[in-house]
């Protein structure tokens, strides 16, 4: 007996028992606790991974929405520049008309190429106004896509990341928290365009400045400023919509011919010019016989569209008012008189004008192209065009009982009548601005895109909820290989981390990102949606209230929200990194 417990050999196999136990628990332990860490960490990363990335595709959205809005302002500025030249041009008319009285007419000189080229820059920019305009509707519906496809697709980014074999399959589905419907912008006014088309043309303009260093920088963008706030001030006359005024009408007066001449007629159709009546001239005087006034004889070239221009001409100028001067034919006839059956007769008149017996004519004496700066016929216009015009000369008033019964002896007297009216000169008023309110195109879906103030019942500012991106990344149930591990370990059942709370947790990972702009100063607000700097990055993890994340739960098919939401919300400290 005293042998037993003075026998030393073997008390070194007891403590390796109890060593090899612990070694054992320990390996179990390890065993365990490294592959909840590595589920773990391997879930995180798919939810970093897919909450960067779809940040990054919003904040490209939001880049390809500036995209949209410059491409817009480039097509608009092509209408203000047209209508800066026609108002810089308009300035320089006033200016040459200012001068005539001090330089007696001298300025004038100027007048008809700058006519001209307000003609030329005011038929460019009506023959452009449609296609910019299509340009900017094309512009609205697609920034409109944008904004509501972007969201879809980042969701969809988000779901293509966790599928990369890094992560061995474990993700199986990614949920935005909650999820985002569209970007938060809207449209804005078309002043903001049309102001912002106005600076385009000041970045043209000051380019030449720019580039040989003569003005700051400062005074260039308080330049642009100017420019900017000019235009969309008057956004109507400068991109013919909107609200907003007009710069003030000047007008002049200019004369044109009547009835217009064809060659004339596309200047007369968009801009009356001084140029106008000169370039006439030439035309109206190869109508007709200069020495005698009249039309080409039957048969001969020129003879149907003389007869024609003068019967336009006398029903115009008879209607027209305001006529400054007529050219005409003038002839002078010797007209007989005498009575028959009791009525007065005369050669040409209604009885005679379709008779081929010379005799029931008038005798022509001569004739002769002629101006008259009066009023012509003086009310006496006759509307048959194979008659003259009007009678000048004061006929007596015969009756029949003053006059021989015969026309062999009739009562001659000697007349002038206007045999041909071939032209009348009338003065108008052209205004040199003008914006017909009829012409202003509806603004509707032609606006480009600012940041709304409002999204989602959310204030929008840059760091706030609309610009927050949360995926939760749903994986499958960790293995229970760990809870094992650590069960064995701690001398436990094999069941015993069954009962844990965060147990459903361990399949369900989230984390934050956000888009945001470079910028801290509220007043650059206007400047978001004009510059191509959005950027996304990382953010701490803030879990969002439970009513914004029912609608983001109930789209997952088969997740029972009211598990996971609880706890969801209950530790998000422990979730979130």
């Amino acid at each position: 007996m005293k042998s037993c417990f003075s026998d030393t050999r073997g008390a070194i196999t007891v403590l390796g028992l109890f060593a090899a136990l612990v070694a054992t628990g320990l390996v179990f332990y390890v065993v365990g606790v490294g592959e909840a860490i590595r589920h773990r960490e391997t879930m995180q990363d798919a939810a970093d991974a897919s909450a960067f990335a779809a940040a990054v595709l919003h904040a490209r959205g939001m880049n390809l929405l500036v995209l949209v809005n410059l491409v817009m302002a480039g097509a608009l500025a092509v209408l203000v520049m047209l209508k800066v030249l026609i108002t810089i041009v308009a300035v320089a008319i006033a200016i040459v008309l200012a001068l005539a009285i001090p330089t007696f007419g001298a300025s004038l000189v100027a007048l008809a190429p700058l006519t001209t080229v307000q003609t030329a820059l005011f038929q460019a920019e009506a023959a452009l106004r449609g296609p910019v305009f299509a340009v900017l509707r094309i512009g609205n519906r697609t920034a409109a896509a944008i904004r509501r496809a972007v969201p879809a697709a980042a969701w969809a980014r988000a779901n293509a990341v966790i599928q990369d074999d890094a992560f061995d399959d474990i993700p199986e589905t990614a949920v935005p928290l909650p999820p985002r419907i569209e970007l938060p912008t809207e449209d804005d006014d078309f002043e903001r365009l049309c102001g912002r088309a106005g600076r385009v043309v000041g970045e043209i303009v000051m380019l030449p400045f720019d580039k040989i260093g003569v003005l700051p920088d400062a005074v260039q963008d308080a330049i642009g400023d100017a420019i900017e706030a000019l235009v969309a001030a008057f956004s109507p006359w400068f991109c013919g919509a909107g609200e907003g005024g007009v710069p003030p009408n000047l007008t002049y007066s200019v004369e044109r011919w009547i009835p217009s001449i064809e060659s004339t007629s596309e200047c007369l159709g968009s801009q009356l010019t001084s140029g106008c009546l000169d370039a006439g001239d030439a035309e109206l005087n190869a109508l007709f016989d200069q020495t005698t006034g009249a039309c080409p004889a039957e048969g001969a070239a020129g003879h149907d569209d003389c007869l024609t221009r003068a019967e336009d001409a006398r029903h115009e100028c008879r209607t027209t008012p305001g006529i400054q001067s007529y050219v005409y034919q003038l002839e002078r006839r010797r007209r007989a008189y005498w009575a028959e059956d009791g009525r007065v007769r005369h050669t040409d008149d209604d009885l005679a004008l379709d008779s081929d017996d010379p005799r029931d004519h008038d005798e022509v004496l001569s004739s002769e192209r002629s101006e008259r700066d009066e009023r012509l016929c003086d009310g006496r216009w006759s509307e048959d065009p194979r008659g003259p015009a009007c009678v000048i000369t004061e006929v007596p008033r015969f009756t029949a009982g003053m006059l021989p019964g015969s026309r062999d002896s009739a009562r001659v007297i000697e007349i002038e009548v206007v045999r041909h009216v071939h032209a009348c000169l009338v003065e108008e008023e052209q205004t040199l601005i003008e914006q017909d309110p009829g012409m202003l195109e509806d603004r509707t879906g032609m606006a480009s895109q600012r940041v709304a103030f409002e999204s989602g019942g959310f204030d929008v500012e840059l760091g706030g909820e609309p610009f927050q991106t949360r995926i939760l990344v749903m994986g499958e149930t960790p293995s229970d290989r760990a809870a094992r591990g650590v069960a064995v370990a701690g001398g436990g059942s094999l069941e015993a981390g069954g009962d844990l709370p965060l147990a459903d947790l361990g399949r369900m990972s989230i984390a934050q990102a956000e888009m945001y702009y470079p910028s801290t100063d509220l007043a650059d607000r206007p400047d978001w949606m004009w510059n191509m700097r959005w950027r996304a990055r990382m953010r701490r993890v803030h879990v969002p209230a439970i009513g914004m994340l029912d609608s983001a739960c109930s789209a997952v098919p088969g997740l029972d929200c009211t598990a996971v939401l609880g706890p969801l919300q209950a530790w998000g400290t422990i979730i979130a990194h």
